[in-house]
């Protein structure tokens, strides 16, 4: 994509998702690329990420409040991918 660097910020209320997702990071051995996982709101997080949007989300398929999530999503960054297995995996370590 042309980018020097690369930032990643992943949320989830679960922090059994948080730390799989920390050790799966862990096992990259790329200097340009930062990743950050924090324990918190989803929703919360798009609307903070609203005043300087990203270039890109990963969300997870909207499961509940679809149509505010897909509106919140939209205003967080310039390009979102849902994710549809992310549903499926939850809950699995």
């Amino acid at each position: 994509m042309g980018f020097v660097a690369i930032e990643g910020r992943g949320i989830d209320a679960d922090p059994r998702l948080i730390a799989r997702a920390r050790r799966a990071a862990a096992r990259q051995a790329d200097p340009a690329i930062g990743l950050v996982f924090e324990q918190g709101d989803q929703r919360q997080a798009m609307r903070e990420e609203a005043e300087y949007p990203a270039d890109l989300l990963l969300c997870s398929e909207p499961d509940t409040n679809a149509r505010e999530r897909a509106a919140l999503a939209r205003t967080a960054a310039d390009t979102v991918l849902w994710d549809r297995t992310a549903k499926r995996e939850r809950g699995r370590s």
